[in-house]
């Protein structure tokens, strides 16, 4: 009788636990840092992932192409949503603060329009590798993003 009785309650602490448990949506939720790396380009920065679906993101990127050297610092809001087990983002605004072509600073309003347009609107799908209260790994392509719940 007494080993039902345990078995019963081991039961009902599990069917407890399971019910307590975030889904991948709520565990996205909240204040991330970041960073990632992608041939030639690095990046560093914080997202907000708000539970209406939009995002706030602010990020330094660094980056080498064809020998030139550049460096900005963005602003954005966005939208995001989850697929099974992607995570498919998308900037609506983009606001550059700091812009830096090897070594000079440059007026912001001279980062290239039409990079920029590329960029808003385009959505992104990231494979979401983990996903718990404390970290966020994602894989997109070759390169990964590492975050840290703040």
């Amino acid at each position: 009788m007494t080993l039902c009785k345990t078995n019963a309650f081991f039961v009902a602490c599990l069917i407890m636990l399971a019910g307590c448990s975030k889904s991948q949506q709520e565990l996205l939720k909240g204040h991330w840092e970041c960073n990632g790396q992608d041939d030639g380009a690095k990046f560093t920065g914080s997202v907000e992932y708000v539970s209406n679906g939009t995002s706030n993101v602010m990020f330094e990127m660094s980056m080498k192409e064809s020998g030139t050297e550049a460096e900005f610092d963005v602003i954005a809001q966005g939208t995001w949503e989850l697929n099974k087990n992607e995570l498919l983002e998308s900037f609506t605004k983009l606001t550059i603060t700091r812009f830096v072509v090897d070594g000079r600073n440059l007026p912001p309003e001279q980062f290239p329009q039409q990079l920029k347009e590329a960029i808003i609107g385009t959505a992104t799908g990231s494979e979401i590798i983990q996903l718990d209260e404390r970290v966020l790994l994602t894989k997109n392509g070759g390169s990964k993003t590492t975050c840290s719940r703040q």
